[in-house]
């Protein structure tokens, strides 16, 4: 698969008549393959033509352009890269390689006016993940792999049932995908692998543990079912009032080992008074990639829940929370490793699971009792339920998490050992969460590489909140199958912005200057023995910093009740002019089969919230492609497509509630420093002076064509209780563009049943079929 880049060049407003092609700061490193967008910039004429040049073994698309972009193919092979402390500059980026590109534009009205732009292309190692790398079902259940292939362009995988006992299991999903769909009739232990189209030498696999239990009714509390079996081979630990371990802190959670399984039991008889534990939990043990230590609830007879209960909680004092100090206030359940936080490679906290938990209290109204007899305290406003301070292979799944400031925080920090890669999140119901009055908390806050959200279930935040729904700073995001209430206090349903902390394990800039050079600002940490003991290499930086430039939201429900805010804001959040730069999330947002539905009437809402950049500070613009997804209201009301200046919004066969509104773009470019009246007579209906810095791009079945022609419009086309389509979604949608069509959206969560089922139905717009 490839992917698209924005790389603008030039940005300055000549005298009129003056003619000049110039260009922006652009610190890039590419890998073999690459497809990246290129724009000159041509200003004081109204001939925006431009001529092309390539050396270095990059082939361009067209010869000429005119106020349009330019596609460039990076070689098939690339070099080492090596990188340098110096700011850079278009033509001196951070990384060099022995195979690089420069990219000409000359103007065709002034032959003397030239801009030129270096491309250095790295040679990555292909690596391969799969994700969760364990888990245990019942017959019949299903899980979702998924691949995190990171070095290549080309991230197809290939998934094959290398241990199959009597052939029971199956792939319901098709073996070519991205992710692979899952499920077994008859118990036992199996091994699902993926193997690397572009590497065959690459593979990884999946230990899936089936027990011989049916698949029970769905949940009636919005959680996936969870079999508590314990499957490993390590020690199973028994917690209740009356068993071997009477509470959480009778477990010496960090020495925990692989294979061990702690199961936490609701032991009320009752069915109305589930049994809480008022402990804390810190862990910095690990499992292994066949054995994690699995931590789950096991219910009553009615299916409720234990609870772990922040309300006066009380801690091991042997547990790990960074000294007792501010990561005390900050989550019930803590993964941390404070050891090995400054060591160059991640060696603990990997492969743990927790699931089947009633998780609930942790916010400052609620007080907790310190480690070191101070009395009580009460949680800081961004306590999580569940905080993942560093990890490698976690999986949360089937967990209730209530009342706290956010459900899940992860933070990953450099160096790698203390990134957190290859998180799931799923089957979670999430609600009453937040921190009135503060924007800063979020029902997820998740800073990963290799991020996986599906199958959840986001019910209301605590009355008074803005905080948005899934706000994700990670790389590699898969957002999908998800239920979201936006409230008409929340924010965005998605909030995708820039990494923090681990900023110089992704791009270019801040893994030279800010990392190795200290010539920046950036809150990244360095090892015990300096950033020059971190193996982290700028061939992995590329890698990465190739996966940046995509992200995957799919398969989603949103039923908003009248929030101000856009459903998805893709960009940045928190820098300026002078703060640091190179770090927005510039790439492509693809956003496919989603169903959204305005239950009150508002005079605009938002769909796409798309950051443009700093003056100066950007090398990238943003896309988003927009396809399949139902934008439905219950009530009057107008959906406004972008506010962004300058973003690409490609809109290919969605369904449309009668009203639309186009971006509310100004006749001049604010961006460019006002627009000379030549450039002026080249904007377009909407207000776009430059269409190469974005612009509204329409399509039918992937067809170009114009608004009215690529939109299904009409009333709610679905049961707005159900999501369920009419007969009017079925049969027009679009095929995937290139870029996702081994991302097919093959199943689908249905909230009003708490069901998760495999969706047959593919040409069907929104999220269900």
């Amino acid at each position: 698969m490839t992917m698209k880049r924005w790389i603008v060049l030039a940005l300055c407003t000549p005298a009129l008549g003056q003619v000049t092609i110039t260009q922006q700061f652009a610190d890039q490193a590419a890998i073999p393959g690459s497809v990246r967008s290129v724009y000159a910039n041509v200003q004081g004429t109204p001939n925006l033509q431009v001529k092309w040049t390539a050396t270095g073994g990059c082939t361009l698309a067209s010869p000429t352009t005119a106020a349009s972009p330019q596609t460039v193919t990076a070689p098939a092979t690339g070099g080492s890269c090596k990188f340098a402390t110096a700011t850079p500059t278009p033509e001196v980026p951070n990384f060099s390689s022995p195979v690089s590109c420069t990219i000409t534009a000359t103007s065709a009205a002034d032959p003397s006016r030239s801009a030129s732009l270096v491309i250095p292309v790295c040679a990555p190692t292909v690596t391969l993940k799969t994700f969760p790398f364990s888990t245990v079902l019942y017959k019949r259940q299903v899980a979702v792999i998924q691949s995190d292939l990171r070095g290549s362009v080309n991230t197809a995988v290939t998934w094959a049932i290398t241990t199959n006992p009597g052939n029971a299991g199956a792939l319901t999903g098709g073996a070519g995908n991205r992710h692979a769909i899952f499920s077994a009739t008859a118990p036992g232990t199996y091994i699902l692998t993926a193997t690397s189209v572009a590497d065959p030498r690459k593979k990884s696999s999946t230990t899936i543990s089936v027990t011989p239990h049916d698949l029970p009714a769905p949940n009636g509390d919005h959680t996936e079912a969870v079999d508590c079996t314990a499957t490993g081979r390590g020690k199973v630990y028994d917690v209740g009032p009356e068993r071997h371990y009477p509470n959480l802190n009778a477990i010496f959670w960090n020495g925990l080992k692989g294979g061990d399984t702690v199961r936490v039991f609701n032991d009320d008889t009752t069915g109305t008074n589930p049994t809480e534990y008022h402990q804390r939990i810190a862990l910095s043990a690990s499992g292994n990639a066949t054995e994690p230590i699995r931590i789950c609830g096991v219910p009553d007879a009615h299916g409720a829940k234990p609870i772990i209960d922040g309300t006066e909680a009380r801690a091991r004092p042997d547990g790990d929370w960074a000294g007792g100090g501010s990561l005390e206030s900050l989550g019930l359940i803590m993964l941390y490793d404070g050891m090995h936080k400054f060591d160059p490679d991640p060696d603990s906290n990997q492969n743990i699971v927790i699931e089947g938990l009633h998780i609930r209290n942790v916010n400052p109204t609620i007080p907790f009792s310190r480690l070191r007899g101070e009395g009580a305290s009460r949680y800081d406003k961004a306590a999580a339920c569940i905080r993942v301070q560093t990890g490698r292979g976690i999986f949360l799944r089937g967990n209730d998490l209530e009342s706290c400031g956010q459900a899940v925080f992860a933070n990953s920090q450099t160096p790698e050992g203390g990134i957190v890669y290859d998180l799931t999140v799923q089957g979670n119901y999430i609600h009453q969460w937040g921190a009135p009055h503060s924007d800063r908390q979020h029902a997820m806050y998740l800073q990963a590489i290799g991020l996986v959200v599906q199958f959840n279930y986001f019910g209301e935040a605590m009355p008074g909140v803005p905080g948005n729904i899934i706000k994700s700073r990670s790389i590699l995001n898969f957002l999908r199958w998800n239920y979201i209430s936006q409230l008409p206090t929340t924010a965005r349903s998605f909030d995708m912005v820039e990494p923090q902390a681990f900023a110089c394990s992704v791009i270019p800039f801040q893994f030279a200057v800010a990392y190795h050079g200290g010539g920046a600002k950036t809150d990244c940490n360095t090892p015990h023995g300096g950033a020059n003991s971190d193996s982290l290499s700028p061939n992995q930086v590329a890698a990465s910093f190739e996966a940046y430039h995509s992200d995957y939201i799919y398969g989603n429900v949103i039923d908003d009740a009248g929030s101000g805010s856009g459903f998805v804001h893709y960009g940045y959040d928190q820098q300026t002019a002078a703060g640091p730069r190179f770090d927005r999330r510039g790439g492509t947002l693809f956003y496919w089969n989603n169903t959204h539905l305005e239950h009150t009437a508002k005079a605009v809402k938002p769909i796409f919230d798309v950051s443009a950049p700093d003056q100066g500070n950007s090398y990238e613009f943003p896309s988003v492609q927009s396809v399949n997804n139902i934008f439905a209201t219950a009530a009057p009301g107008q959906y406004l497509w972008t506010r962004a200046f300058w973003s690409q919004i490609v809109v290919n066969s969605n369904w449309m509630a009668p009203g639309y509104a186009l971006p509310n773009r100004a006749t001049q470019d604010t961006y460019q420093g006002g627009a000379t009246p030549a450039e002026a007579a080249t904007c377009d209906p909407y207000g776009n002076c430059h269409p190469g810095n974005g612009h509204m791009i329409w399509a039918r079945d992937g067809k170009p064509g114009t608004a009215p022609a690529s939109l299904y419009t009409g009333p709610t086309p679905f049961d707005p209780k159900t999501y369920r389509p009419g007969p009017r979604l079925h049969g027009i949608a679009a095929r995937l563009p290139t870029a996702i069509a081994d991302q097919p959206s093959n199943m689908q969560y249905l909230p009003a049943t708490n069901t998760i089922a495999p969706r047959t139905d593919t040409t069907t717009l929104g999220a269900l079929d």
